[in-house]
């Protein structure tokens, strides 16, 4: 027997777990993940294959985008920080694009970081 239609499971508590649908037994369309009744995950499938558009959250906040074209890794992936305080880079605001990534075919071709460490004075009294 072939699935085919809405496909969702629920963990015991009644959260949803996943939700997508089925054509002809094979993933089809927009995929979703959660954990804790939070989206986790968006896959975006054609027939059973990734292709399209592809997200991670963590606690609902935005974590990666990218997208698939026939299972691999294709174009700009982009990773995101949370609100943050660090030693190195000072006050990170939410959704602050850490690096980016460039695919082809499930090579990575390119890779960046966009942030930059502040730049620290300390001012030295000769005697």
């Amino acid at each position: 027997f072939r699935l085919h239609g809405s496909y969702e499971t629920f963990y015991r508590n009644g959260d949803p777990q996943t939700k997508g649908s089925y054509a002809s037994g094979k993933k089809d369309g927009l995929w979703q993940e959660f954990s804790n009744g939070r989206l986790n995950k968006e896959t975006t499938y054609e027939r059973g294959i990734r292709r399209g558009r592809y997200a991670e959250f963590y606690e609902g906040r935005r974590r990666l985008v990218g997208s698939y074209s026939d299972n691999e890794k294709d174009g700009e992936w982009l990773h995101y920080f949370y609100q943050a305080e660090d030693p190195h880079y000072g006050h990170i605001e939410e959704g602050t694009l850490m690096r980016s990534e460039h695919w082809e075919w499930g090579i990575r071709l390119a890779s960046g970081s966009t942030l930059r460490p502040r730049v620290c004075f300390t001012s030295v009294s000769i005697t």
